[in-house]
């Protein structure tokens, strides 16, 4: 093989540990947007969790799947379904 006289092994080597190291950036720019991401989603499961299937304490009936829940409140008997 003949040498290149005009190929610099070094700056090539450098600029692709700056393309790597600006890879690698962007990379954790958007695992730090996805987790934030994530907490909120989870967060907003959560909650409907909660709604759908509240804990249980007297006067409420959990929620089975496919079936209504019943609250008796104040002697007055509420149906809620899922939409």
């Amino acid at each position: 093989m003949i040498p290149n006289p005009n190929f610099d092994a070094i700056a090539d080597a450098e600029e692709r540990i700056h393309c790597a190291e600006l890879a690698l950036q962007r990379t954790e720019e958007m695992l730090a947007e996805n987790i934030a991401l994530r907490r909120k989603m989870r967060c907003l499961v959560d909650t409907a969790n909660r709604e759908i299937n509240p804990p249980a304490i007297k006067g409420v009936a959990r929620l089975e799947p496919g079936r209504r829940l019943i609250r008796y409140l104040s002697g007055q008997r509420r149906q809620y379904s899922r939409s």
